[in-house]
């Protein structure tokens, strides 16, 4: 099988879809401290792409994303979750700040953040197309476990 048969074919991305050690196997995925999840700038750096192709994806696949692993996060949401790590909050015009004990900030807009779970990533990486990251997945996803066709 083609690696590409996976952007193509939703009933394929569907099959694969908890094979999510292909992310680790290929790079180490950064998560929110607190929230398992990866914010929408965290999965463009993840990726290597700008934040729109992101974007584009969502606008495109939505439906198949939510159902996946992608969610808008409630501003007071996140901010609950991510107490327990202790962060230093602060609220300005249109969106608070926390900041983590190891410097790194994040950015919460008061409209929520765009969040993507591992099976977000796993299926973000079925979806792009012409990215060196996506494409080392989808190798090694139909690597570890090929497609049987009768």
């Amino acid at each position: 099988m083609h690696n590409l048969e996976l952007t193509e074919d939703k009933k394929l991305r569907k099959m694969y879809a908890a094979n999510i050690g292909a992310l680790f196997d290929v790079k180490t995925p950064t998560f929110v401290p607190g929230l398992e999840m990866a914010t929408l700038e965290q999965t463009a750096e993840y990726f290597e792409v700008e934040e729109y192709v992101i974007i584009g994806l969502l606008h495109c696949f939505r439906e198949e994303l939510e159902w996946n692993g992608y969610i808008n996060m409630d501003k007071h949401y996140v901010i609950y979750d991510i107490s327990k790590e202790k962060p230093e909050i602060t609220s300005v015009k249109g969106k608070s700040i926390a900041k983590f004990k190891n410097g790194s900030l994040l950015h919460i807009p008061n409209r929520g953040l765009r969040s993507f779970d591992i099976y977000g990533l796993l299926y973000i990486s079925m979806l792009l197309r012409n990215n060196k990251i996506a494409e080392a997945i989808r190798k090694q996803l139909t690597k570890e476990r090929p497609l049987i066709k009768n």
